[in-house]
């Protein structure tokens, strides 16, 4: 009876160290598995929620950026353009007007100044752009096919259209910058239009033009 009694002896122990492993599995595997759906939440709201609301903050900086670009320059004059037949070039030049110009226009209107007045209103106008705007029709047409209009920035703050031809009139035709139009920022001047025909038939385009925006000029 001795044998047996040394095999249970030996088996009892070996069964409850077999116990003892698989309850500790049983309790550890449930353990790690509920850890696993808390870790995936949390990385989900860390990427999730930023990049909802950076997307939100671009699409507003897009959109503010999209109104700035759509500021455009706006023209120092407006007109109809109904019927007209004609292309358009801009150009800007410096202000090119001298004393010694002026006079002699001056005299030829008999409205001489003073010594040394037309230095004065050089002077004033000193470091400007005179900005030419020529329609040119596109149409059939005689030789004088373009009208001009010549704005400048009103440097002398002239206030009466009178005083403005005083100074800049031309008294003779063909002239290509006649003073016409002015307000507390521009100068206007437009350009003759021949009405001399050649016999050919053809219309005369700088007048077919003028017809169109002069009675429509206005200045912004």
């Amino acid at each position: 009876m001795k044998p047996q009694k040394n095999r249970l002896n030996k088996i009892i122990p070996i069964t409850l160290f077999v116990v003892v492993i698989i309850a500790g599995i049983m309790y550890l595997g449930p353990k790690k598995e509920a850890a696993q759906p808390v870790s995936k939440t949390e990385v989900k709201k860390v990427i999730d929620l930023p990049a909802t609301s950076t997307a939100t903050k671009t699409v507003s900086i897009i959109k503010n950026t999209v109104v700035e670009e759509k500021k455009v320059e706006l023209e120092p004059f407006s007109y109809s353009a109904t019927g007209l037949l004609a292309t358009v070039t801009k150009e800007t030049i410096a202000f090119d007007y001298t004393a010694n110009q002026l006079e002699l226009m001056a005299d030829t209107c008999q409205t001489a100044q003073e010594s040394n007045y037309f230095t004065k209103l050089v002077t004033k106008f000193k470091n400007t752009n005179k900005i030419v705007y020529s329609f040119k029709y596109q149409g059939e047409s005689q030789e004088n096919d373009t009208y001009v209009i010549t704005i400048i920035p009103n440097k002398a703050v002239y206030t009466s259209l009178e005083k403005f031809k005083m100074d800049f009139n031309i008294c003779g035709v063909g002239g290509v910058a006649y003073p016409t139009m002015l307000n507390k920022n521009w100068l206007l001047f437009e350009s003759a239009c021949s009405d001399a025909s050649d016999g050919s038939g053809k219309v005369l385009g700088c007048d077919e033009i003028k017809k169109i925006i002069e009675p429509s000029l206005k200045l912004e």
